[in-house]
């Protein structure tokens, strides 16, 4: 019998050799009259579920379409039981454990040597490669004398490429850890040494292909100061936005809020004092 993960290979696999975003694939779908959100689309290509309602089947036959593969390519790899042994759905977000390790081996600073007072994200999602340009501002204060570095975890598990992390300002790039499996990455920041209780402003750029409809931060310790600017190239007609809230890794997200796009194309989040967890929007 088939395996589970025989689906979600055979979506990413075919997804990856066409080079369209979920959201180009969503305009063409919809040209053949069949909505999906990218979202959906998403979970098929990560194995967070497979279809099996007639309207999802229909939309997985036009998949197939676009991509230029035979009818019933794909559904051939749909496990054929009535979801009795399917493995439970897998929750977003950096694999917990192996985030720990990799910060292990780059030396990350620890909790009692510095600390992040705030993060500024902004975004711009776009319909050709790189399909997502991160450009981040972190300020961190030293809590002990010879702070000179940061480790950048980033995680993609949706990515066609490999990420590309470039230090800005008065930063330079470090060591450089990849888990290919996971799709995370982990990297130095570098910069000159503070003294105890300097702060400093932590620029860094990632250009990547992930094409999961949503973008967040995981906050380790609570009170720091989250600002979220997503810039929407105006063709993904985004139909809905919602802040989310994740308060534990492998939990599924949880919508707290609407947000609007203004001009159709901005999405704004601020949170002043972040508690514990992913704080993100997604969009669809």
């Amino acid at each position: 019998m088939r395996g589970y993960e025989d689906f979600h290979v055979a979506v990413r696999t075919a997804i990856e050799r066409r080079g369209l975003s979920l959201d180009r694939l969503r305009l063409h779908m919809a040209a053949r009259d069949v909505r999906i959100s990218t979202s959906t689309l998403s979970n098929w290509q990560r194995g967070i579920g497979q279809p099996r309602s007639p309207e999802s089947l229909r939309a997985l036959a036009a998949l197939e379409g676009v991509l230029g593969m035979p009818g019933g390519a794909l559904a051939r790899h749909i496990v054929d039981r009535n979801g009795a042994d399917d493995p439970p759905p897998l929750g977003p977000g950096m694999p917990r454990g192996l985030a720990a390790r990799m910060r292990e081996k780059l030396r990350a600073p620890d909790a009692s040597s510095a600390r992040v007072l705030s993060v500024q994200a902004e975004v711009r999602i776009g319909l050709s490669s790189p399909f997502r340009v991160l450009r981040t501002r972190k300020v961190v204060q030293a809590d002990r004398s010879g702070l000179d570095r940061h480790v950048v975890l980033y995680h993609s598990d949706t990515s066609v490429g490999r990420p590309l992390i470039r230090p800005l300002g008065a930063c330079r790039l470090g060591r450089t850890l990849r888990h290919e499996d996971s799709g995370l990455l982990a990297a130095e920041v570098l910069f000159a040494p503070l003294r105890r209780a300097e702060t400093f402003p932590l620029e860094y750029e990632i250009s990547d292909d992930h094409q999961d409809p949503y973008h967040g931060n995981w906050f380790r310790d609570t009170g720091q100061r989250y600002e979220l600017t997503i810039h929407l190239d105006p063709e993904l007609d985004v139909r809905s936005a919602h802040q989310i809230r994740r308060t534990e890794a492998g939990l599924p997200n949880r919508d707290v809020r609407p947000i609007r796009a203004i001009g159709r194309t901005v999405l704004h989040l601020l949170v002043p004092e972040a508690a514990a967890g992913f704080h993100g929007v997604r969009w669809e």
